[in-house]
């Protein structure tokens, strides 16, 4: 069962108990504290003891911590060396300095980075603030959308031409 059905049961039935967080001997990789065992329905793990800080690691089906397994890729945004871990898509590569860098790759079968399927940044200026434009993607097709989201809502309508054009620029940056 998950969340509201717990709740409701829980509410109805007041004999039954929750299941109790374990404290452990595991100290927070960000903030020192004691870390608590959790159960969900995707198995175990463990979360910081201070409910401001947001430390959690992943356990196995055996107990033992889930740690992301070390590449010789470098992240573009940062430096910082990238990292493979497991979300509940499966397995991709992101940014070690992670919270401070959220910087993500797909990754193939193999573990090949997979390019970038988020907006590609185009030569078109945002007529309302001056910030660059980038193509974007909705079930109504292709747009362009100011790269200053949310606080500019500037979007444009643009023609396959341009898409192609678009598209044919950033595939030969990207090559390059």
């Amino acid at each position: 069962m998950g969340g509201f059905a717990d709740r409701i049961l829980y509410f109805f039935c007041p004999r039954m108990q929750r299941p109790q967080a374990k404290q452990t001997d595991e100290k927070c990789p960000i903030c020192g504290k004691p870390m608590l065992q959790k159960t969900s329905r995707f198995g175990q793990y463990l979360v910081c003891s201070d409910n401001t800080c947001k430390g959690k690691v992943n356990l196995s089906k055996d107990g033992e911590k889930v740690m992301p397994e070390q590449t010789n890729e470098v992240c573009d945004k940062c430096g910082a060396p990238m990292v493979i871990r497991t979300g509940r898509r499966g397995k991709f590569l992101a940014c070690s300095a992670y919270p401070k860098c959220k910087n993500t790759y797909s990754i193939d079968a193999e573990g090949n980075k997979v390019a970038s399927s988020g907006p590609i940044q185009t030569d078109h200026v945002c007529d309302k603030c001056g910030k660059k434009m980038v193509l974007r993607s909705s079930k109504r097709g292709y747009f362009l959308g100011c790269s200053g989201y949310p606080k500019c809502r500037n979007i444009v309508n643009i023609s396959d031409e341009e898409i192609a054009q678009i598209k044919a620029k950033h595939d030969a940056q990207t090559k390059a």
